[in-house]
């Protein structure tokens, strides 16, 4: 049955012409992304018991890894669609 479906070539199964392997960088991003929304809602629950002004250091880290494998990414994904247009 399998072997029927990819003769077919269907978009959802592997070696299907439109599915392409999402590369390690993707991966690595759609982590950081989850982790970061984790993080955000735990930071978020802790600052609502905070009285004072809270100052976020750790964003300073944070949001630089994340804008650059996300334009990594972006770039990868773009790349891919430009050499499979030719």
């Amino acid at each position: 049955m399998i072997s029927e479906l990819n003769n077919n070539r269907l978009p959802f199964i592997k070696g299907g012409n439109k599915m392409k392997k999402i590369t390690k960088t993707q991966i690595t991003t759609i982590i950081f992304l989850i982790s970061y929304g984790i993080w955000e809602f735990y930071v978020a629950r802790w600052a609502a018991t905070e009285s004072g002004p809270i100052i976020r250091v750790d964003l300073v880290v944070i949001y630089p890894i994340l804008i650059l494998f996300i334009f990594l990414s972006l770039g990868q994904l773009f790349k891919r669609k430009n050499r499979l247009r030719r």
